[in-house]
C-alpha cells in the first residue's frame, strides 16, 4: 500500500509498513489525547456526511488526510514509537475508524427514535448510552493479523517419531518486538525465562 499526500499542490507517495500501521493504530486507540482527536474529528465528519446525505459515499482518502494532517500537528513527523508517520497506511486507519464512528453513530440514531417520546417507556439515560457506545468503538488490536505477523517467519519441523509427537514450530523474536507484545497485554515477559 501507499499514501498520497499533497505537499504545497505537489502529490507524494509514500510506500506504507503493516507493523508501522498496527502499532499506529494501537496509539491511536490507547493514547487519550490521540484518541480524543480522532474520535472527535472522525465523529465530525460522520455528521457532516450524515447532514448531507452521503453517508454511504465517504471520501475515505480526504479522511485518511485530515487524520494525517491531525496527527502530524499533534505528533511530528513521528509517531510515539518513533515510526515515520507517512509509513502507516491512514487509508486503512481512516476506514476502521469511520466504520466504528458510523456504527456507533447509527445505533445512537436507533436508540433515541426507539425510546424517544413513546407512552410507558422510561426516559433514556443519554449519557449512559453514549459511555456504552464510547466503550464498544473502543479500538482493539487485530490480534490476528499481529499472530499472523509474528509467525510469518516461523521455521516448521515435522517430528515424524513413533509417539506421535507433534510438528514443532520455531521463531526468533527480537526483545523489542517482544516488549511491543507485552505492551499489547498478549503476555508478560516476566514468565519467560533466558
Amino acid at each position: 500500500m501507499t499514501n498520497t499526500t499533497n505537499h504545497n499542490g505537489t502529490i507524494m507517495m509514500h510506500q506504507t509498513r503493516p507493523n508501522v500501521t498496527h502499532r499506529t493504530e494501537l496509539w491511536l486507540a490507547n493514547d487519550e489525547p490521540s484518541y480524543i482527536i480522532c474520535d472527535r474529528l472522525v465523529t465530525e465528519y460522520v455528521e457532516d456526511l450524515e447532514e448531507c446525505g452521503n453517508l454511504s459515499d465517504p471520501d475515505l482518502n480526504d479522511l485518511a488526510n485530515i487524520l494525517l494532517d491531525a496527527m502530524k500537528n499533534h505528533w511530528g513527523e513521528r509517531t510515539p514509537e518513533g515510526d515515520d508517520i507517512l509509513e502507516a497506511d491512514w487509508f486503512e486507519i481512516a476506514e476502521g475508524w469511520f466504520n466504528d464512528i458510523k456504527r456507533c453513530h447509527q445505533e445512537t440514531n436507533m436508540l433515541v427514535q426507539r425510546h424517544g417520546g413513546r407512552k410507558g417507556v422510561e426516559p433514556m439515560d443519554v449519557k449512559k448510552e453514549l459511555e456504552n457506545l464510547t466503550i464498544m468503538t473502543h479500538h482493539e488490536p487485530d490480534w490476528k493479523r499481529i499472530l499472523r505477523d509474528v509467525l510469518k517467519d516461523a521455521n516448521h519441523w515435522n517430528m515424524e517419531t513413533p509417539e506421535g509427537d507433534p510438528d514443532v514450530w520455531t521463531f526468533q523474536m527480537t526483545d523489542e518486538r517482544m516488549k511491543e507484545l507485552e505492551a499489547m497485554n498478549l503476555w508478560s515477559m516476566e514468565r519467560w525465562k533466558d
